[in-house]
């Protein structure tokens, strides 16, 4: 058997478990409840804060936090944006690239406590 019909043959196994039985994968049905659930919540409390509920405070650990996020973000842009801002394309871009994005994988990883 060649490599393709293989995967095809695969590819058709992995897709039958999820209708075998003529209902989809509870995975699926839980993922789509959840979201609807989260959606309604920020309807509600989007609704609520248009009627003139005063916000919840937040903690400042998580204000802080947050900020330090958007700096986190600002900055990956503008450091990997230099990269794409070069008419011609400089033997350097992919270190351009590669090392930004490592360094704030690592601070983002840092500061959600991944």
């Amino acid at each position: 058997m060649s490599t393709d019909a293989a995967d095809v043959e695969n590819s058709a196994k992995k897709k039958s478990m999820n209708t075998r039985f003529g209902i989809p994968h509870p995975s699926v049905r839980l993922f789509l409840d959840w979201l609807q659930k989260v959606q309604f919540e920020i309807q509600c409390h989007q609704i609520q804060l248009e009627a003139g509920r005063p916000a919840k405070q937040r903690m400042p650990v998580y204000a802080t936090l947050e900020a330090d996020i958007a700096a986190a973000k600002l900055r990956y842009n503008l450091d990997s944006g230099r990269t794409f801002a070069y008419t011609f394309q400089v033997p350097t871009a992919w270190s351009l690239f590669y090392h930004p994005t490592l360094d704030y994988l690592a601070y983002m990883s840092h500061l959600i406590g991944a």
